[in-house]
């Protein structure tokens, strides 16, 4: 379109590229605030959208304490060059607790999206007391505690020993009993067992954590006389502890640790059986 001012012919902007350029930069516009939105969108964390049983209780234990191990350390002394026993290498070393139906709340995984226990953590609280456990609490009463072993074979002794030779290990109480592990295998059995409270239990599978539909997992609880307790140990080592009370008053809060979503809670009640 042509205008005629002070008698030059000019070009003048037609209307419809000028709505053109308000919806390009429009859609510019749009798109950078999208892009901030997703960028924001990727550092909020959901949680999972998973449906589970009402847990079912088990009030029975069986857990079997494990064996004392003894070891003797034998090494060659400087002067003589015979060997012999080292004080300083003999110890006794606990093996883990077996747990063949410890008591806790089962839950079984109904629909939805698979969950990780190392994501959970439960929530336990009676009379304004509580405490909090998650996959990297330690059970204080099954756990055995870290083991490094005093000294390993070609380790130099102390207290005018050479070398040691040799590492023999036996049933404390039942020398003649055959000890089938080595003193490796001993640290392995007792620093890589998980000792916590979330455990999956069908189906059984090493090392796996993730929770599917159909699969069942445990949240043990310790014993406490009759009702139940907690006896936990915290990252800084501190161990923590919560006794639930006869009767009702005892919640649970099973949450989603990422997201601070609340997957399940409920009330427990523990009858008394104390005259029983």
């Amino acid at each position: 379109m042509k205008k005629i001012k002070n008698d030059r012919e000019t070009e003048a902007a037609s209307p419809v590229i000028g709505v053109m350029l308000m919806l390009v930069v429009t859609i510019i516009i749009a798109a950078v605030v999208s892009g901030l939105a997703g960028d924001m969108g990727l550092d909020k964390k959901t949680g999972p959208n998973v449906v589970l049983s009402e847990p079912v209780l088990d009030f029975d234990s069986d857990v079997t304490t494990g064996d004392l191990i003894s070891v003797t350390t034998y090494a060659e002394d400087i002067e003589t060059g015979d060997e012999d026993w080292v004080q300083a290498g003999y110890y006794n070393v606990h093996l883990p607790s077996t747990v063949n139906d410890q008591h806790g709340l089962t839950f079984t995984h109904l629909g939805g999206d698979p969950i990780d226990l190392k994501d959970l953590q439960m929530s336990f609280n009676s009379n304004d007391l509580g405490i909090v456990v998650d996959y990297d609490s330690v059970r204080a009463q099954v756990s055995s505690g870290a083991f490094e072993p005093v000294y390993e074979v070609g380790d130099s002794c102390w207290d005018g020993w050479g070398i040691v030779t040799r590492i023999e290990l036996s049933y404390y109480g039942d020398p003649g009993r055959e000890v089938d592990f080595t003193l490796d295998e001993l640290a392995d059995m007792i620093n890589n067992k998980h000792y916590g409270y979330f455990v999956k239990i069908s189906p059984e599978t090493e090392d796996d954590t993730i929770i599917r539909t159909g699969d069942q997992f445990k949240v043990y609880t310790d014993d406490g006389g009759q009702p139940w307790s907690i006896v936990a140990i915290n990252d800084a080592g501190i161990t923590q502890s919560f006794s639930f009370e006869f009767g009702s008053g005892n919640n649970w809060i099973l949450s989603h640790k990422p997201s601070g979503e609340i997957l399940g809670q409920g009330d427990l009640v523990f009858p008394d059986k104390t005259n029983e």
